[in-house]
């Protein structure tokens, strides 16, 4: 009868060391999917806020006294500083290419920081304003 009382207790222990690391185990990952739909949403939003720079850039070339500039850096803030948007324009005037209708290239780069890291979003268009 002695023995069998005295695997009561390291079983009891066994069973609370497996139920503590499944509950470890389970806690990690809800916090690993938490931080993917996090992830998944800025890159959601930055890709649409960098659409929106990309049409208010080409609402700012469209003025007739900023097309005079040649080479154009604007910048954009979106959320009250919270995304923040660089767009570079060149002309498409480059050596053997002779664009007249006013054709330009824009690179457009995001970045925005959430739970501590820099997520970013680059993009480079052509487009005639």
């Amino acid at each position: 009868m002695k023995i069998k009382k005295a695997f009561a207790l390291p079983f009891a222990i066994m069973v609370m060391f497996i139920m503590g690391t499944l509950g470890v185990y389970s806690m990690y990952i809800s916090s690993q999917t938490v931080n993917l739909i996090v992830d998944e949403d800025v890159q959601v939003q930055l890709e649409l806020y960098g659409d929106s720079a990309e049409e208010l850039s080409l609402l700012w070339l469209s003025e007739s006294k900023q097309r005079s500039q040649k080479n154009s850096d604007i910048n954009f803030s979106f959320e009250g500083g919270r995304y923040n948007f660089r767009v570079l324009i060149w002309d498409v005037n480059i050596d053997h290419v002779q664009e007249s209708n006013g054709t330009v290239i824009m690179d457009i780069l995001g970045e925005t920081i959430v739970t501590g890291e820099t997520k970013r979003i680059t993009k480079r268009v052509v487009r005639k304003p």
